[in-house]
């Protein structure tokens, strides 16, 4: 029961670290930036081919708003992750000088 709450907990830590990819992650897309670029991409692009056929596409915008989404998602959870590295950090020489006066 002990292991599974330490496994449970592990996964919790990871989901937090872990950027929001609108299910990207399954193809192998783990970096927020990284989908809200390629969802930019591929809605700018299909926009701009339908206009071009002279039709207009409601997906593509779907598509764009959710690239700009996850652009903000990412861009949060990374301050969040620099925030939490920077911390760490101040902490870290604290438990090293207590240790060096004893």
């Amino acid at each position: 029961m002990f292991s599974n709450q330490i496994q449970r907990n592990k996964e919790r830590k990871n989901k937090m670290n872990s950027d929001f990819v609108f299910g990207l992650d399954r193809v192998g897309i783990k970096n927020g930036f990284v989908a809200s670029f390629l969802l930019l991409i591929i809605g700018i692009t299909w926009l701009i081919i339908g206009l071009n056929a002279d039709y207009v596409f409601y997906y593509p915008l779907i598509l764009i708003l959710m690239g700009i989404t996850a652009l903000i998602i990412a861009i949060f959870n990374s301050v969040k992750r620099s925030m939490m590295r920077d911390q760490s950090i101040e902490e870290d020489p604290e438990i090293l000088d207590s240790e060096q006066v004893k």
